[in-house]
């Protein structure tokens, strides 16, 4: 049984890896569709409105701030909400990615037992070196 758990674990391991850092994390910002989510449980039934401003302090330098506000359509009140917005936004990343995670397990242990059977092996012998150092 311990020959099993290793590679269970190791396909664990790079499955929670590639669905948190790569899919919830890089492609949750690069495709900003989360922040829209977002903006809906911070913000409610109120519009965002998200506010960037640039500073030339020195030559060749430039800073940029990014501000979230929550605008009332009616009576044009705001509420800033940068650090709630980011909160929420992480938090859905982080479960986006655990999402992922099990599904790429799931389907990488699919795959590895499939390949397994297809090569009449054992399931740990797949993660087993296939050359010998003792010559």
């Amino acid at each position: 049984m311990k020959d099993k758990i290793i590679p269970i674990l190791m396909v664990l391991g790079i499955s929670m890896f590639c669905g948190i850092i790569v899919i919830g994390i890089g492609l949750g910002s690069v495709f900003i569709p989360l922040n829209g989510i977002g903006a809906s449980i911070v913000c409610g039934d109120r519009d965002l409105n998200i506010v960037q401003n640039s500073y030339n302090y020195i030559p060749g330098q430039e800073t940029t701030t990014i501000t979230a506000y929550c605008v009332d359509a009616q009576t044009g009140e705001n509420q800033e909400v940068t650090a709630q917005l980011y909160d929420v936004t992480f938090k859905l990343q982080m479960v986006n990615g655990v999402i992922f995670g099990i599904l790429f397990f799931v389907f990488g242990m699919v795959f590895l037992q499939w390949a397994a059977r297809r090569l009449n092996k054992p399931f740990e012998d797949l993660f087993k070196p296939s050359v010998s150092r003792n010559q």
